[in-house]
Parts: structure tokens; C-alpha cells; sequence
């Protein structure tokens, strides 16, 4: 059995101090959004990506050879408020903002979904 000299105490020190050094540069520099994203999808591409901030407000239109979807972001909640398909399924879902939720508009081919973080108690050693 080989004994333990001076070098591999050494060694071990500064293998412990660059570890240290990385977790505490990480954790420093992550950023961590609190905030959901409404993610918005158009015949299955991302077409928009909007923090839900309680002091945004934005209103825009999507259209389509199928149609269009006036979308409404204010006070942290996204929704439909027009659309020219026929049953209107869309704009009848009303306001979301918790994360997974999702409108969908068939006919237009539109999907809006809420993604983000649940949990905000957040291990920079799991990440």
C-alpha cells in the first residue's frame, strides 16, 4: 500500500479549492426567472415567446391561411380575445397563467402554452 506524501495532499487541496471556486462562480452567475413564459405556436413553429410580467401589456395579432387569433398578454395572464374560427373554443378558455396550462385553436392551427418554474427553492448543486 503507498503512502500519502505531501504532493498528493497538494493535489487533493487545489482540486477542492477549483471545485469550490466552480460552484460558487455558478451560483453567482445563474439567473433564475421566477416569471412564466406563455410559449406561442403557429401550424407547430414557435412564433413567440412572452414573459407573463404583472406590468406587461401587449396585444397582437397571429394569422394564418386558416385564420387569424388576436392574443391579449396584461396583469401576468395571456388569452384570446378575437378569432374568426367558427366555434370560437379559443377565445371561450378564458385567461391563463399557471404553468402548464394551454389554449388551442384547432382551426387556426395556434397553440399557447405556459411553461416555467414551479418550484422556485432552486439546488445549484442539482443544476
Amino acid at each position: 500500500m503507498k503512502k500519502i506524501n505531501k504532493y498528493d495532499i497538494g493535489l487533493i487541496a487545489v482540486i477542492i479549492i477549483v471545485n469550490l471556486f466552480i460552484i460558487y462562480y455558478n451560483a453567482k452567475n445563474m439567473v433564475y426567472s421566477d416569471k412564466n413564459e406563455a410559449l406561442i405556436y403557429s401550424k407547430n413553429e414557435l412564433v413567440g415567446k412572452y414573459v407573463l410580467d404583472m406590468n406587461y401589456k401587449n396585444e397582437f395579432t397571429i394569422t394564418t391561411n386558416n385564420g387569424y387569433n388576436t392574443i391579449k398578454i396584461e396583469e401576468g395572464k395571456i388569452w384570446v380575445t378575437d378569432t374568426d374560427c367558427p366555434d370560437k373554443y379559443c377565445q371561450n378558455q378564458g385567461k391563463i397563467s399557471g404553468v402548464g396550462e394551454v389554449i388551442v385553436c384547432l382551426p387556426n392551427k395556434l397553440l399557447i402554452k405556459i411553461v416555467g418554474h414551479e418550484n422556485k427553492d432552486v439546488d445549484i448543486i442539482a443544476h
